[in-house]
C-alpha cells in the first residue's frame, strides 16, 4: 500500500520566478497557515505559554510601583493647584490621566494571565484584544486633553504666586507635557497599525504554480 504524499505549499523563488515546494510545518501545538506559510499557534498553546511566564505579572506591578509612582503623584499635586474658576475640569482629568497611563499595562497583563489560568478561552482572546481597545482609549484621552488645554487659560486655572499645598506645579504646563508625549506615542501606535495592515494586505494573496 502506498500512502498519498503530503501536499507542499508552493512558493516562488529565484530570479526566474520558479515555484519551489515548501513542506508543511508546525510550531508546537499550532496550525500551519497554507496561504501565508506561517505557523499559527493555537489558543491552548498560547495559554500554556502565558501561564509559564506568569511571573511577569508581579514583576510588572513591582516595576510600575518603583519606577512610575511619580507620574500620578505629579498629576495629583498639579490637580490640587487648579483654581475653582478654571474653564474646564482639568483637575479631574489630570488625576484620571495619571492613573490610567500608569496602571493600564499591568492591569492588562493581569487580566490575560488570570484568563489563562482560569482556562477560559473566550476571556483569554478578549483580554488579548483589549490592547488595541485601550490604545484607542488613550488616543481619545489625548484628544480630550487637547480640547481641555485649548479651552483653558493660565489666569483662570493657576495662580503662580499663591499658596500651593504640595508643590509649585503649573497644571496646564504639566498637562501640555503629557499631551505632547501622548500624541507622540499614539502616532507611533497608529503608524505601527497601518504598517502591519499594509504588510498583511501585501502578503495576503496565495501563490499558485503557473
Amino acid at each position: 500500500w502506498r500512502t498519498k504524499p503530503e501536499q507542499s505549499s508552493p512558493r516562488r523563488g529565484g530570479a526566474g520566478g520558479a515555484v519551489m515546494a515548501v513542506p508543511p510545518q508546525e510550531f508546537g501545538n499550532g496550525e500551519f497557515d497554507d496561504n501565508h506559510g506561517l505557523a499559527r499557534m493555537s489558543t491552548s498553546a498560547q495559554m500554556a505559554m502565558v501561564k509559564e511566564g506568569a511571573i511577569q505579572v508581579p514583576i510588572a506591578w513591582f516595576a510600575t510601583a518603583c519606577c512610575c509612582f511619580w507620574i500620578p503623584m505629579l498629576c495629583f499635586f498639579a490637580a490640587a493647584n487648579v483654581l475653582s474658576n478654571c474653564e474646564e475640569d482639568i483637575s479631574t482629568f489630570l488625576r484620571v490621566y495619571g492613573l490610567v497611563g500608569v496602571l493600564l499595562v499591568p492591569c492588562m497583563q493581569t487580566l490575560i494571565v488570570a484568563a489563562a489560568f482560569a482556562g477560559n478561552r473566550f476571556c483569554f482572546k478578549f483580554a488579548g484584544r483589549l490592547h488595541v481597545v485601550t490604545a484607542l482609549g488613550q488616543l481619545v484621552m489625548v484628544i480630550v486633553g487637547w480640547v481641555f488645554w485649548g479651552g483653558t487659560s493660565e489666569v483662570a486655572c493657576y495662580h503662580g504666586d499663591g499658596f500651593h499645598e504640595h508643590a509649585d506645579i503649573n497644571p496646564r504646563t504639566l498637562l501640555l507635557v503629557w499631551l505632547v508625549l501622548g500624541t507622540v506615542g499614539s502616532s507611533c501606535f497608529l503608524f505601527g497599525v497601518c504598517a502591519q495592515a499594509a504588510g498583511l494586505s501585501a502578503g495576503g494573496g496565495s501563490v499558485h504554480p503557473g
